[in-house]
């Protein structure tokens, strides 16, 4: 069975368990992400696979995958930056082709 067709909290289950899962979900992926560095086994796990995701991305731009539009990169960034406790400037340097070619973080906040 295709894994895309699941809902959230049904993908959730699969990582953690069914009753975790309805323990953890409030309906915001974006907040359990957020929440996902606060420690606990199904923490870990939800982080873990954040990383895995992140690390896909960044795979992915390094093998030439273009940065074809504005919600692209939004996305990107979304997903390279989420649940980061602390603001950052970065710089994402491309080259003539749209190519993710440089990812710099210049400082961060508190």
């Amino acid at each position: 069975m295709p894994i895309t067709i699941h809902s959230d909290i049904e993908l959730l289950a699969l990582l953690v368990g069914q009753k975790k899962a309805e323990r953890l979900y409030d309906g915001s992926l974006s907040a359990l992400l957020t929440r996902a560095s606060k420690g606990g086994a199904e923490y870990v796990r939800i982080a873990t696979a954040r990383e895995l995701i992140r690390s896909a991305v960044a795979e992915e731009l390094q093998e030439g995958s273009l940065l074809t539009s504005p919600q692209v990169v939004r996305e990107y960034l979304r997903i390279l930056f989420a649940a980061r406790e602390h603001e950052a400037f970065i710089v994402l340097y491309l080259d003539s082709q749209h190519h993710a070619s440089t990812l710099k973080s210049c400082f961060r906040g508190r």
